[in-house]
């Protein structure tokens, strides 16, 4: 057995703690999760279990293995044990969020900053306002350790400090005010009084809990029940009960958490805390800065002011993107993210109008292995692209086929160049995705911004031959008992460029024997062209140029046709998956090619609205001069 040491010790502690800490499942869970991926039976349509693969992605990319997972499962238990010794959830904050968390109050409150009362119903140690040096007699700091009441008390003596469990007990009528019978007579006061107050805090992040608090069963009653399955939100919707039921009309709040008040599940929260309050101003940074939290999952972390609502017109949750430069110790803002759900989600524009029809065919899935199913299917489909619309799984989950694939969406003429721009677009944004840019799902592109047209048919040549492009033709494939021919309509050569070449009879008889109709992406190519940048005329040219003398003289045969390339319409992808065709020359000027073509078209993923979240300035990704651009930075690329 090989326990595992250092620096990847330390990736699986995180990545296991962040899976625990997320879903509330226990360690064997994750392991028996892990089993099933590797059987191919695990289903990713669920979001515990996609998350893990997305550990997964991350096992692989630092050398971790499944066998490491079950090997040191009892080391990781103890450390997954023994980080569950405190609440699930909290996180410490460091100083730096602290202040910015400060200034966006301030902005809010003005003049009343240092005379309002401000309650951190989630003080732990108190380090939210330790260095403000905030008047302490304004100062309420309630936390769910009585331990940690002593230190708050030492650091903060003139404030009124109580140990307070802010999701347990409601407050039904005047007589029946089981939580606020709890709390301090002076706190009391101020919310009977209807004093100005503010609730700054940073609340446990932890879901799967709705029934373990009273808030949470409360909000399940309620018709909440999904929404106060996180911690976090309960203590959002407690500061919604609280100021109902005193009718408060100067409250305020801040709070630092996750980003998902803002999704669509949890849209029903968000139209309560709506009711009373209305969003002011906020930040979000990547959640590594965050104390305690994990450096090897990609999250952020967001701060938000909310006031009492005093107009109905709803202000866009606009937050402002922020990085911490470690050795300056200055917080900049590089980008604007925009919270919320897309007016046109990505699959649903490029989605195609023909006519359906169910047809029992070879269906793939995501482990590759095919299973026979009755699928739905466009009259005209040529082929399938699979993809998902939430931007951390559909960067991965994209891939171009001319077999049915498991969440395929089907192309056809009519939708081809939607198609094109989904791929490329995913494609694109996998080489410049971080946890700032990630904005939860990708959106209908704005086709109307200028450039637009050039760009997408410049992107043409990433659908045909990226590597996630899986368009395969097949003679005799057979599953399920039964024997499968699937041509290949993306085929990039004319069937008179092909008889022109070939005189391998085999290929010969091919021909004849599988005629395929490719004239739609041969007019398509033919238009492209003229608008081509040349190292995108390079690319193809290069790739055309390999599956051209594949066909020559008996160089297929010599490999014994391996990977169907009896197949006269073979695609690009076969020659690159049969390895003694593919040279690792061939492999380094293909990747130099496409990485230079990905360096000129990746600023489009901003331009053109992809990502309609999320606004910055994209001008770096553009080259100076398109037409004359030739170097590229030569890297690795995940996607190939």
């Amino acid at each position: 057995m090989a326990l595992l040491k250092g620096q990847k010790k330390k990736m699986l502690k995180d990545i296991v703690k962040y899976y625990v800490d997320t879903t509330d499942n226990t360690y064997d869970a994750f392991v028996q999760a892990l089993l099933a991926y590797q059987c191919g039976t695990l289903d990713t349509s669920k979001y515990d279990n996609w998350l893990v693969n997305e550990c997964i992605t991350i096992m692989h990319e630092n050398e971790i293995t499944i066998q490491d997972c079950i090997e040191n499962k009892d080391t990781l238990q103890t450390i997954v044990a023994e980080d569950k010794s405190r609440h699930e959830g909290e996180f410490y904050t460091p100083e730096v969020w602290c202040q910015e968390g400060r200034k966006y109050l301030k902005e809010m409150l003005g003049d009343q900053w240092g005379k309002i009362y401000i309650w951190d119903a989630s003080a732990g140690t108190g380090n939210l306002m330790r260095t403000e040096n905030y008047p302490q007699d304004k100062l309420f700091l309630s936390t769910l350790l009585p331990e940690d009441c002593d230190m708050l008390r030492a650091q903060f003596p003139e404030a009124t400090v109580f140990q307070s469990n802010f999701v347990k007990d409601i407050d039904y009528d005047e007589y029946n005010k089981n939580f606020s019978n709890k709390l301090p007579e002076k706190l009391r006061q101020v919310l009977e009084n209807d004093e100005p107050i503010v609730f700054y805090m940073n609340p446990p992040y932890k879901v799967g809990v709705t029934t373990d608090s009273d808030v949470g069963s409360y909000m399940m009653q309620k018709g909440l029940g999904k929404c106060g399955s996180d911690i976090l939100h309960q203590f959002l919707y407690r500061i919604c009960m609280i100021k109902r039921f005193y009718k408060l009309t100067h409250c305020y709040f801040g709070y630092f958490g996750s980003t998902t008040i803002y999704n669509k599940a949890t849209r029903p929260l968000l139209n309560e805390i709506l009711t009373d309050f209305e969003f002011e101003n906020g930040m979000y940074f990547q959640a590594f800065d965050f104390a305690n939290t994990s450096t090897s999952v990609g999250w952020v972390i967001q701060f938000s002011t909310w006031k009492t609502r005093t107009s109905e017109e709803q202000k866009p949750f606009k937050l402002d993107c922020k990085v911490q430069d470690v050795n300056t110790q200055t917080v900049n803002i590089v980008g604007e993210r925009i919270m919320g759900y897309p007016e046109v989600l990505l699959n649903t524009w490029a989605k195609p109008n023909d006519t359906y029809y169910y047809t029992q065919s070879p269906t793939f899935t995501t482990m590759n292995v095919a299973k026979n199913f009755l699928s739905k299917k466009a009259v005209n489909s040529m082929g399938q692209i699979m993809c998902d619309n939430f931007a951390i799984r559909g960067t991965h989950r994209c891939a171009v086929s001319t077999e049915a694939m498991a969440d395929g969406l089907d192309i056809t003429e009519e939708n081809f160049y939607r198609c094109v721009a989904s791929f490329a677009a995913r494609v694109l944004y996998r080489r410049v995705q971080t946890p700032l840019n990630n904005c939860q799902f990708y959106s209908k592109p704005d086709t109307e911004i200028e450039g637009y047209d050039t760009w997408i048919k410049n992107c043409l040549v990433i659908f045909l031959f990226d590597w996630a492009c899986k368009v395969k033709s097949y003679r005799g494939f057979e599953n399920c008992g039964q024997k499968w021919d699937i041509s290949n309509p993306f085929f990039n050569l004319s069937v008179d460029t092909v008889k022109s070449i070939v005189t391998d009879q085999n290929i010969i008889e091919d021909i004849n024997q599988y005629p395929v109709d490719n004239s739609f992406v041969l007019g398509v190519l033919e238009e492209a062209k003229k608008v081509w940048y040349p190292e995108v005329m390079d690319l193809y040219n290069f790739c055309e140029t390999i599956m051209i003398e594949s066909l020559k003289n008996d160089v297929r045969k010599k490999v014994n046709y391996e990977n169907d390339l009896v197949a006269w319409d073979a695609s690009f992808v076969q020659l690159r998956d049969t390895e003694h065709l593919w040279t690792e020359a061939l492999e380094m000027a293909y990747r130099e090619k496409m990485i230079k073509v990905k360096n000129i078209l990746q600023y489009g993923i901003f331009k053109y609205k992809f990502l309609i979240n999320y606004k910055a300035d994209y001008s770096d990704l553009i080259p100076n001069d398109v037409e004359e651009f030739t170097s590229a930075i030569i890297s690795d690329d995940s996607d190939m």
